[in-house]
Order: structure tokens, then C-alpha cells, then sequence
């Protein structure tokens, strides 16, 4: 599993995920996170929609970087690409591994629940206080740290 540093993981939730994806057979070579396609091209002041229609399938996914897990044969596969010298790294951690994986059998198992927020909903795996004094005070009454009201 792999979160940035201000993330705040409601882990029975995230357990109890792991439990379902475990119950599943079908679940090999796993990447579950929010799982984003068309943001390398969508990101762009000027989009030709022409070529974004395009080259769709033809993009790499990627997971949203503020939560998501990877599965052990992946990490395996990685490790073997890597100790090989066929990878190459690019400036964004989790597009890299969209394209290292791009023409791979993997899984990319979507799920909103994976992109972290702030407090007022109960949806997300993972949350991001703006303070974390608060947001320790609050795990008390929200019982997870949180900012704002529960």
C-alpha cells in the first residue's frame, strides 16, 4: 500500500476492503485505487477533443496517488522489470507505474472510496486534515481524525 505522508487511513474500512478483494479468485496482479485515464491529456488549457477521442485507449492508467495498493505478483513483476534496467522512472510517481503496467494483465480495481477528503463524509478510505491538533481532538468525538463536524 502506498499514501502520502498527510494521509490519515480509516483502516477497518480499509480491511474490511482488503477481505472482499481476498474472496475474489479472479483478483491477480491487482492495482486498486481511484483509477485515472484521461487526466494527462484533460489537464491541458487547450484540449483537441479529436485527440483525446483518439488516443483514449490508447493511455496508460494511473491511480490517484493519495492511496492506493498494489498486489504482491505486481511488486514482483516491478522488482524483476527494474533489476533489468527496463523500467524508466517519469516525474509523476503514479504515472510511471500506469505505463510501466500499460500492456500488462493487471486488474485496475476502481474505487472512488480510494481518493482521500476531508472530513464531512464518510466515504473515503483516507482522510486529509487541514490541522492535525484538531484533528486529533476530533478523533474523540468523530472517532477518526478529522477536521470540521462529523
Amino acid at each position: 500500500m502506498r499514501t502520502r505522508d498527510d494521509v490519515f487511513i480509516r483502516t477497518n474500512d480499509l480491511i474490511a476492503g482488503f477481505n472482499q478483494l481476498k474472496n475474489n479468485p479472479n483478483n491477480t496482479r491487482i492495482v486498486w485505487s481511484s483509477i485515472r485515464v484521461m487526466e494527462p491529456l484533460a489537464a491541458h488549457e487547450h484540449l483537441d477533443l479529436e485527440l483525446l477521442e483518439r488516443n483514449m485507449l490508447q493511455l496508460p492508467p494511473h491511480p490517484n496517488p493519495d492511496l492506493y495498493v498494489l498486489s504482491y505478483d505486481i511488486i514482483a513483476l516491478l522488482v524483476q522489470h527494474y533489476r533489468q534496467d527496463f523500467l524508466v522512472y517519469y516525474s509523476v510517481e503514479e504515472v510511471s507505474l500506469g505505463v510501466w503496467l500499460f500492456g500488462s494483465y493487471v486488474h485496475w480495481q476502481h474505487d472512488e472510496r480510494m481518493t482521500a477528503s476531508g472530513c464531512g463524509s464518510l466515504g473515503p478510505l483516507a482522510v486529509i486534515p487541514r490541522d492535525w491538533d484538531t484533528a486529533v481532538q476530533n478523533t474523540e468525538i468523530c472517532g477518526h481524525p478529522c477536521i470540521g463536524q462529523c
